[in-house]
């Protein structure tokens, strides 16, 4: 009688269950003792934008109809996951069945581990098909991992940036100059830049009096632009600034002027830093002033000495990370702190970001709620927080976003 003792196992320390010794059984009919491979070509294509490369190790796992892949490393001897590579790889593992789904993981901590991946092709050497998982999106380290579906179809992901040259010209009168760190939005017709830093060489001194300091952004098509807020952050020793005017190029073709002689000087005029600006002067959209009413909680300790910043996100435009601050000493705990801002009209308000840096001492704060009226069309919105932005209390943030609920014709603030 002829005997077979299938096995199919790993004898190593570092290998499955770690085992290095087997009591492996006779059997009278031959069987299979693992599942069969296939292999699996992968094509990783990362996006071709400012900042889309990686230097993170980047981790797959392919799911498919019939089972899924272990965690797989994606391992190259060259630098892969640059801006605009094409990286392929050749994995093996159990036959999957249809691909369902990729899910990417990163692992990293240094600078410019968030990765902008463009898309994943794999092909099956098993069954010959090729399935493609279409990303178009920033992937980083504080996320879990990201799971992308897959299709039959190859298609475009993102659209492609352009570069906008942007001009600004210091005044010339005295002290107009600022060593401040000076900041832009772009808001266009296809949407806004966000907020962009206006940074040169380390052995450049920018924003000095009379000159004219360049700037690349790279970013997507914006349309036609038709405002811009510039602003500093009010630091360093004689940080106020006069600007003269703002000059946009696109690498497209588009040209736009946005005057401004204006002081950006918190002990100067107005005392405003951040200011929005028209093209060519014309008016746009409406200036208006909003009142901001913040209402701190009432528990111990509820009050904070950090930097409140707030944005406001509306059906016609939006106002991004606009510092809370006044003489008083506010966000105290119990306290009612009230701001005036005045920016263009943001529409219906449907939701604001609040937040703090968590500096000062006992940054924690605990908000209660805030309430924002519009001054010209008495609109009025209320938004109920009380909850902490705090690293030490409940979920540990320090930003909230918030939805506006219902204004009681009995609240006057």
């Amino acid at each position: 009688m002829r005997l077979t003792s299938s096995a199919g196992k790993w004898l190593a320390k570092d290998e499955d269950d770690h085992q290095i010794t087997r009591e492996i059984f006779a059997e009278k009919a031959d069987s299979p003792t693992y599942a069969p491979l296939s292999a699996y070509q992968l094509k990783v294509i990362t996006g071709d934008c400012f900042g889309a490369g990686t230097d993170s190790s980047v981790y797959v796992t392919l799911i498919g109809s019939e089972s899924e892949s272990p965690e797989i490393l994606l391992e190259s001897n060259r630098d892969c996951f640059k801006r605009k590579a094409n990286d392929e790889f050749t994995i093996s593992c159990p036959i999957l069945g249809q691909l369902l789904k990729i899910r990417i993981r990163l692992s990293g901590s240094l600078l410019g581990d968030a990765w902008f991946l463009d898309k994943i092709i794999a092909f099956s050497e098993y069954d010959k098909s090729t399935t493609y998982f279409l990303c178009g999106d920033w992937i980083d380290t504080k996320s879990k991992f990201k799971e992308i579906s897959g299709s039959g179809a190859d298609g475009k992901t993102y659209s492609p940036t352009i570069t906008y040259k942007v001009s600004v010209t210091t005044g010339k009168c005295r002290g107009a100059g600022t060593d401040a760190d000076v900041f832009i939005f772009m808001y266009g017709a296809k949407g806004d830049s966000g907020k962009r830093l206006l940074q040169g060489s380390a052995f450049v001194n920018l924003f000095e009096r009379g000159n004219t300091d360049v700037f690349d952004l790279n970013c997507l098509e914006l349309g036609e632009l038709k405002q811009i807020r510039i602003g500093h952050n009010g630091r360093g020793f004689g940080a106020g600034w006069f600007c003269e005017r703002i000059y946009i190029e696109s690498s497209t073709g588009g040209k736009w002027n946005f005057p401004c002689q204006m002081w950006f000087d918190s002990s100067v005029g107005d005392k405003q830093i951040e200011r929005d600006l028209s093209v060519d002067g014309k008016p746009g959209r409406p200036v208006v002033l909003y009142r901001i009413t913040v209402i701190t909680g009432t528990h111990r300790q509820a009050g904070t000495d950090a930097n409140v910043f707030i944005s406001l996100m509306g059906t016609e435009g939006r106002v991004d990370k606009f510092r809370l601050d006044n003489s008083k000493n506010n966000f105290e705990r119990g306290q009612i702190d009230n701001f005036p801002l005045e920016t263009y009209d943001v529409g219906d308000i449907k939701q604001v970001v609040i937040e703090h840096d968590n500096t000062g001492l006992g940054p924690g704060w605990l908000l209660d709620k805030i309430f924002i009226s519009n001054e010209a069309s008495k609109k009025r919105w209320v938004f109920l927080c009380d909850k902490w932005l705090a690293k030490t209390e409940g979920d540990k943030q320090i930003s909230r976003a918030l939805v506006p609920g219902i204004v009681s014709s009995m609240c006057a603030f």
